[in-house]
């Protein structure tokens, strides 16, 4: 039997558009449906959870769980993104995405080893707060 090659549909162009436009925030399944439908495209919660789920195993997406657990969210991070050698702060009133990437995460991530015995694994892996914008407006009202 011959095997199957990834092929690109409309629906999961249209989903990576989506998501590339959306790069500096994670998104829920249910943000994507609703993109989807303003398109006019035919797809259904399934089909989303099943093109997010190949993204992911491609390495094209990251999924992290929202902050009360209860769903996931994702992030498109591309071909060269190495998100999974440092830890994300994610805004918990705009969904605002930040990278960690600084010289000072490692000093941290070799704290957190040598004085509490624990090797961090950073894919996936959210630090929750709240933006400098989302606080500019928060102090104005």
């Amino acid at each position: 039997m011959a095997q199957r090659g990834t092929y690109q549909t409309k629906v999961k162009s249209a989903i990576i558009q989506y998501l590339g436009e959306n790069r500096n925030r994670t998104v829920c399944a249910s943000d994507i449906l609703n993109f989807l439908h303003e398109q006019k495209q035919n797809a259904n919660p399934t089909t989303v959870y099943r093109c997010l789920a190949k993204l992911c195993d491609e390495q094209l997406v990251i999924k992290y769980a929202d902050q009360q657990g209860d769903k996931a969210t994702y992030q498109y991070v591309g071909q060269a993104h190495g998100c999974e050698n440092h830890l994300h702060i994610k805004c918990v009133k705009c969904g605002a995405l930040a990278h960690l990437d600084c010289t000072f995460m490692d000093e941290f991530e070799e704290h957190i080893e040598e004085h509490h015995g624990f090797s961090l694994q950073c894919d996936g892996s959210l630090l929750y707060g709240v933006c400098k914008n989302c606080a500019a407006k928060d102090n104005k009202k």
